[in-house]
């Protein structure tokens, strides 16, 4: 088996910015969805597989992503609710999502605030520095 060129690093998240493509998905952090209490993950700037055994969670990353960048529940062919998106017995889901920006601008964080109370909100984008 041959040896991969340049060694692998230790976290996605090591990877130098200018290997991102504009309008990259650089960051994921999820909050009370689904299976997920609280998990950041960090996507490298190319092809990115999530490998896992059945019930594991890689269809709820998926529908994060979905909804976090403004996709609707029905789209996702699971919920017509996003409350339905919020973990048993917790109140507040939050999917944030940050991508890389274009022509040197600042990074925009997606937010996306799910509440059992007042259904979706989609939150704005904010400039980050």
């Amino acid at each position: 088996m041959e040896s991969p060129s340049s060694p692998l690093p230790s976290s996605a998240g090591e990877e130098p910015a200018a290997q991102y493509k504009p309008g990259s998905i650089r960051r994921v952090r999820l909050q009370n969805f689904l299976t997920y209490s609280d998990v950041e993950f960090f996507p490298g700037p190319r092809l990115n597989v999530v490998v896992g055994p059945n019930g594991t969670g890689k269809s709820t990353i998926l529908c994060a992503i979905c909804l976090g960048l403004g996709g609707q529940p029905p789209l996702l062919g699971r919920a017509d609710d996003a409350r339905l998106f919020i973990m048993h017995k917790k109140e507040v889901a939050t999917i944030e999502i940050e991508l890389v920006p274009f022509h040197g601008g600042q990074t925009h964080i997606l937010k996306r605030v799910i509440d059992n109370n007042k259904g979706a909100e989609k939150g704005r984008g904010a400039g980050a520095s």
